[in-house]
């Protein structure tokens, strides 16, 4: 039998609390207040909409286009909910609500310094992001995937050049979008208390 990593430990935990419903689930939103799942969620849209511009997707049909949006709204969710979990399994104390984020309060500096944590990672990936996190990052972004993987796919592997060029565009932007998820987790810790 194989022993449980931190990985198992963080994607099982991840995946409790993203599926959990009633009052555990409005216990795990809690964490954060509205306006931070609000914005994240946006961003993660507006990233989805700027793919299909720069890929050249117009053309596709439009509730594939949400599809695409949605899928990015959710990496920045899933990576945001990565934060979450792993803060509850190894930094509890953060999450207490006493130590809750002023959105209203801190929401331009917190947006400031989210932005400069991405500038910062895409110099240097694994700053701020261990190597058992990127594992769950990249097998929930592949469970993302898979539903739309036949559209991308003939019977014989990729259907065209375009499609091709456009998947893997779109796990390398997926990629980025659980990383900047995440590190809004991160900048959010800095405001709190």
């Amino acid at each position: 039998m194989r022993a449980t990593t931190d990985a198992d430990q963080l994607r099982a935990t991840t995946l409790k609390m993203m599926n959990s419903k009633g009052r555990e689930r409005a216990e795990y939103l809690s964490y954060s207040p509205k306006d931070t799942w609000d914005l994240i969620g946006n961003f993660g849209g507006m990233t989805g909409r700027e793919f299909i511009e720069k890929n050249n997707l117009n053309i596709l049909p439009d509730d594939f286009k949400g599809q695409l949006e949605f899928l990015f709204q959710m990496a920045y969710i899933e990576g945001f909910w990565i934060w979450t979990a792993e803060t509850s399994l190894y930094k509890p104390g953060i999450l207490k609500r006493e130590s809750l984020f002023r959105f209203s309060k801190n929401g331009n500096e917190f947006v400031t310094t989210w932005l400069k944590l991405i500038g910062e990672t895409e110099k240097d990936s694994n700053k701020y992001i261990t190597p058992p996190t990127i594992t769950v990052m990249k097998e929930m972004m592949s469970e993302l995937l898979r539903p739309l993987l036949p559209i991308f796919k003939g019977n014989d592997g990729f259907s065209d050049s375009v499609l091709k060029m456009a998947y893997h565009s779109l796990t390398k932007e997926l990629a980025s979008g659980f990383k900047r998820g995440y590190l809004a987790g991160i900048a959010e810790t800095g405001f709190r208390g």
